[in-house]
């Protein structure tokens, strides 16, 4: 069956990660990749695998932006705020992070989370206007949102 061999080489890629063995986690995950292209989970884990241990931020752009093209609701969260990590601390991309948090705010309207990481982001370039909308909606979707309450405070 193919689904049980794509869940084991997928346990399999996942295990070579959590042991230090990178390369061999890609080669399973690739291998993986020609049973199940679209799948948004493979297709995230390879974007975390180029992103945070191989370096390769073109591979793990690639792969994100399969993700979130074909992820379902509950994991597109975790998709979008490791890209925010690649564009911001990985390319250094002014430009495509703002793209990024604009985007990620419009497809995922219900997470105060990722209004309140634009709204940090914006603080810390110094567009304190930009940075009050991210927190005050992040405030309308969690009122009990402290982080955010204390930002908009000290902006």
């Amino acid at each position: 069956n193919s689904l049980e061999a794509y869940d084991a080489l997928l346990k399999m890629g996942l295990i070579k990660q959590l042991i230090g063995d990178y390369r061999g986690a890609e080669q399973i995950f690739l291998y993986t990749y020609k049973l199940e292209p679209n799948s948004s989970i493979l297709n995230g884990n390879l974007g975390h695998l180029y992103l945070y241990y191989l370096k390769d931020y073109p591979k793990a752009e690639e792969f994100y932006r399969k993700a979130v093209t074909t992820g379902k609701a509950g994991n597109l969260y975790s998709y979008y705020t490791e890209m925010y990590d690649l564009y911001h601390d990985g390319f250094k991309d002014p430009d495509k992070t703002k793209a990024l948090l604009t985007e990620a705010t419009t497809v995922i309207t219900d997470s105060s989370q990722l209004y309140q990481l634009a709204g940090q982001y914006y603080r810390s370039i110094g567009d304190t206007s930009t940075a009050r909308g991210y927190f005050e909606q992040a405030i309308r979707l969690n009122p009990q949102d402290d982080v955010s309450k204390r930002a908009l405070e000290n902006l």
